[in-house]
């Protein structure tokens, strides 16, 4: 009795799994003209019709009405008709079990929150004549590990793919001119983006706590802005070419107009780093958590005349744990506002004699053993 109990308990379950895996049929839809208004069926593998026949009359379907799939926890995978061309806000919003999908029209906007929340989504399919991704369009598919934009697509959405945390590699086709705010932000396992080879601009916090992103290339970014770059807190490598303001020398980004370093990479592996010869000024926390730097040295040219002298911005060293010293010729006449705040292995930082400004006393900031020293005295600014 017990075996032949088991029996029906796995016909049972085997009946059931294929029940549930069975493909939605045309009974599952209502239609209103070409409109689709409602999916009743229970099929994991959804396809929308094309079109479907009423009174004689073959009607082309054309179009889904807002909230037909919004919330569905059941489906995993949908087939949209060629039919449709643009698609609502939420369309598939909360679709926890979503994982495919497939569009066989040409749709040429993912609208604002179109597959928010979509927990399983791993592939979605466009056609060609996608040219922008809304805002959240993306946000929380904490399943998606690949995004490489159809050729065509322009911009990228506000937060769009926010808190994708699976996200390993991303690549944008010439074409994409903008990259929103916060666009991949919290997308912790982003490894590799590939940028356009045509002009973009990148939003404010666009790769926000991207902690896995180590390399990265801006050379056609027109808007470089290193709020961007202080977001990765891992970067190591940067490489920014043919920008009529920045450019790159071994990683380390520098404005060509004004002769300023502006930032150096945080996780760079040197321990020793030379400024480059004309450089003028080191930017506001331009070294900032450069956790293995150990020594900076400074050869700037120094014209008394025309009072053009070395100078080193506030927070400029800010967090650079194994900075010992920062030498120079003679040629630092300014240092900021808590220039050297949290370095508690600095020790020397050569300034000019008769030139210096003085310091207020936060620029050394919990480093305790820091002087500054020049060709006739040392000291360290009064608490």
């Amino acid at each position: 009795m017990r075996k032949v109990l088991s029996l029906l308990f796995v016909i049972f379950i085997s009946i059931l799994i294929v029940g549930c895996d069975k493909k939605s049929n045309i009974d599952d839809f209502v239609f209103s003209g070409s409109n689709l208004i409602e999916y009743k069926g229970t099929s994991v593998n959804v396809e929308i019709p094309e079109s479907y026949e009423k009174d004689g009359t073959i009607i082309e379907v054309q179009s889904i009405k807002l909230g037909v799939f919004t919330n569905n926890s059941v489906i995993k995978s949908i087939v949209v008709p060629k039919g449709v061309t643009s698609l609502h806000q939420n369309m598939f919003s909360g679709c926890y079990s979503l994982e495919k999908v497939e569009f066989k029209g040409s749709i040429k906007y993912i609208p604002n929150y179109c597959f928010d929340k979509c927990y399983n989504l791993t592939f979605v399919n466009f056609s060609s004549g996608l040219k922008s991704i809304g805002s959240h369009a993306f946000n929380e598919c904490v399943s998606l590990e690949e995004f490489i934009a159809p050729m065509g697509v322009e911009t990228l959405g506000e937060a769009a793919f926010k808190n994708c945390v699976s996200l390993k590699k991303v690549e944008l086709k010439s074409g994409v001119n903008s990259i929103a705010k916060g666009c991949f932000e919290n997308c912790h396992a982003l490894k590799t983006i590939i940028f356009p080879k045509t002009e973009y601009t990148i939003g404010e916090a666009a790769f926000k706590n991207c902690t896995s992103l180590t390399e990265i290339n801006l050379s056609n970014c027109t808007n470089i802005n290193v709020y961007i770059l202080r977001a990765l807190p891992n970067l190591s490598k940067l490489i920014v070419e043919d920008n009529e303001i920045y450019k790159t020398y071994d990683s380390v980004l520098y404005n060509e107009e004004t002769k300023t370093l502006v930032f150096y990479p945080p996780k760079k592996k040197d321990k020793e780093y030379t400024v480059l010869d004309g450089t003028k000024a080191i930017g506001t926390s331009a070294f900032l958590n450069a956790v293995n730097l150990k020594s900076v040295n400074i050869n700037a040219p120094i014209d008394v005349e025309n009072k053009d002298h070395f100078k080193i911005n506030d927070n400029a060293f800010e967090g650079c744990e194994k900075l010992n010293e920062v030498i120079s010729n003679n040629s630092i006449f300014y240092v900021g506002y808590k220039a050297f705040k949290d370095c508690p292995n600095l020790k020397k930082v050569v300034v000019n004699d008769e030139l210096f400004v003085p310091s207020n006393s936060k620029v050394f900031e919990n480093s305790p053993n820091a002087m500054f020293y020049s060709q006739n005295s040392q000291w360290r600014p009064e608490n």
